[in-house]
């Protein structure tokens, strides 16, 4: 219901427009309709209509909003130069060479080709005597993108209840719907991975471990005589080695998918136990030596399971990429604020041209049979709490990752020993 001034009782009109939660911008109609019938008691002799039409002009030519005040035949009466402006880029390929003061005679709506349908309604809903508020608008431009706008418009009246015309509101907001639109189809992705992730990890990573263990049964049960054939030997270890790969590539996925869980269920972890059982399960059938000179005492605060990954990753990268049979791991590091600061060395080398591709990236391998994973999930956990990672390699020193982790709350200050690479 449209509320008209009354000098009588204005503070009742300012509670009606509160209720009615109308935009700002009308708090202005009996403001302007206070000062005018103010100024209509001192000077009898002053038309209302006219002090009124002085105030909306002096309000609008000042404003630094997109306003104007529109007539009855929607010609835009007053108008800040913030609409001037915004009315310039939009206007019709007709219509841009003429001359500003021919286009103030034109009706507001055929400025804009093609014109909201949405607006053209809410204008006339305006003469009706209906305020209206859109949120937002969506209208082509002439190199075809598409705007939007935030509107609101609302009848202005005189004292007698008379139309005197629409004063009328709006804000660009494209760049705003730009980015809410960009967060909500990167939600959207993010909803599709972690779904993609639960898919994955349910109809292929489990059939691969079945295919593993019955692979496992399968050499158990043949004759030694048969095992030792080197073309079945070389069959089971092809097939070994594959669903080995497999596995890899599509728990890195799964992992790869995730939304970032990464850092639930933080705990004390002992940095030494996490290195010695990684190296108990993963490594002490192969021809490596490991010198690990990690304090004995540093705890961190993480989930186990995550770090077990992170080791099990960079170990098992070192000794993919060292130059020798019989390759040397060298782990150490010092602390650093709240940090631990941790260094794994081999003797291989990564070239410039392997690390300008950024190794860490998902399915970057220096390797032809690479997954291109184990980096990009080393990554995804330490960024994951808060702590960098990076390569330094040489052809002479070997390569090295450096990467950080959370210290245990309260552990960061005790101690202050340094272990590192020369």
């Amino acid at each position: 219901m449209t509320r008209i001034f009354d000098h009588k009782n204005p503070d009742l009109l300012m509670k009606a427009f509160i209720n009615e939660k109308n935009g700002l911008l009308a708090f202005i109609q009996p403001l302007i309709g206070q000062i005018a019938y103010l100024n209509k008691l001192q000077d009898p002799n002053l038309s209302f209509t006219g002090i009124t039409h002085e105030y909306l002009e002096a309000f609008t030519r000042n404003a630094s909003v997109i306003t104007a005040f529109l007539d009855k035949d929607f010609k835009a009466i007053y108008s800040s130069p913030s609409w001037d402006a915004w009315l310039k880029k939009h206007l019709s390929p007709s219509l841009k060479k003429l001359p500003w003061e021919d286009l103030k005679k034109i009706p507001f709506p055929k400025l804009i080709s093609p014109f909201p349908h949405r607006l053209k309604l809410g204008l006339k809903n305006n003469l009706k005597g209906r305020s209206v508020r859109f949120d937002l608008i969506d209208y082509a431009v002439l190199n075809k993108q598409t705007r939007s706008i935030y509107w609101e418009s609302f009848p202005w009246y005189d004292k007698n209840r008379n139309l005197l015309g629409i004063m009328a509101f709006c804000k660009d907001i494209t760049q705003r719907q730009k980015i809410f639109l960009a967060n909500k189809k990167l939600h959207q992705c993010n909803e599709m991975l972690e779904n993609f992730s639960l898919i994955f990890s349910h109809d292929l990573i489990q059939p691969i471990r079945h295919a593993a263990n019955f692979l496992t049964i399968l050499q158990e049960c043949l004759p030694d005589n048969v095992k030792m054939q080197a073309d079945v030997a070389h069959a089971l270890g092809a097939i070994e080695k594959s669903l080995e790969q497999v596995r890899t590539i599509s728990e890195g996925v799964a992992l790869y998918c995730k939304k970032g869980h990464l850092t639930v269920n933080q705990e004390p972890v002992s940095l030494q136990s996490v290195i010695k059982e990684v190296q108990k399960s993963c490594f002490d059938d192969k021809k490596i030596e490991i010198n690990n000179l990690i304090e004995e005492n540093i705890e961190l605060h993480a989930n186990r399971v995550c770090l077990l990954q992170l080791f099990q990753n960079l170990l098992g990268n070192a000794v993919k990429h060292a130059d020798s049979d019989k390759p040397t791991i060298t782990l150490s590091g010092k602390r650093n604020n709240n940090f631990y600061e941790i260094s794994v060395h081999n003797n291989g080398y990564c070239s410039s041209a392997l690390k300008k591709r950024n190794l860490f990236k998902a399915f970057e391998s220096s390797r032809m049979d690479g997954a291109g994973l184990g980096l990009m999930i080393c990554k995804k956990i330490v960024t994951a709490y808060k702590g960098k990672i990076g390569i330094k390699s040489s052809a002479r020193k070997g390569t090295t990752v450096l990467f950080t982790l959370p210290l245990l709350p309260n552990h960061s200050a005790s101690g202050n020993s340094t272990v590192s690479i020369q």
